[in-house]
């Protein structure tokens, strides 16, 4: 057995008041025989849509889902958590794990979008200036010129020293 098969073994459900374990992922409709960890939450979803396991299946699918290098299933498993989840404790994680993934596929708006979440949140003065010009840069990269002023128009506000980097980023406006 899988360990995705003996995982849903354990996973129970309610049903008219019954407790009943899922024998076989093959019995859920539409669901193949030897999922994936990255279907867990899709499986469960299906299941049990209200299962107290599914948060933390479907944040479990994204991270294998990034393992496996498949950034747009990534992607749209981490923006639906965050809808679905607003106030779950690993919803505080997305928008890191977002910004790779975008950055990951090219999608240089969308990173920095993220980037600026983190950046507003961070504690760290040197991680937040980094953040801060790797913002620029990708809304550069993306071709948004209105963003990439306003990025480094922030940059140079929150972070005038060091003064050579100020300089550059105001080379840049």
């Amino acid at each position: 057995p899988t360990i995705v098969s003996q995982v849903l073994r354990t996973v129970w459900i309610e049903d008219n008041g019954l407790r009943s374990p899922i024998d076989r992922p093959s019995s859920i409709s539409g669901v193949n025989e030897q999922p994936g960890l990255a279907d867990i939450g899709y499986i469960i979803g299906r299941v049990d849509p209200k299962s107290k396991f599914r948060p933390n299946a479907e944040y479990d699918a994204a991270a294998s889902l990034i393992e496996l290098k498949d950034w747009t299933r990534a992607a749209a498993v981490l923006e639906s958590f965050r809808r679905t989840y607003p106030r779950h404790a690993l919803t505080a994680t997305i928008p890191e794990k977002l910004s790779f993934v975008y950055l990951k596929s090219n999608n240089h708006a969308k990173a920095a979008g993220e980037l600026e979440t983190i950046a507003t949140k961070h504690k760290d003065p040197k991680y937040v200036r980094d953040a801060r010009w790797q913002i620029a840069e990708l809304y550069e990269k993306a071709g948004n010129t209105q963003k990439t002023l306003r990025a480094y128009k922030v940059y140079i506000k929150q972070f005038p020293r060091p003064v050579d980097q100020a300089i550059e980023a105001q080379k840049n406006i």
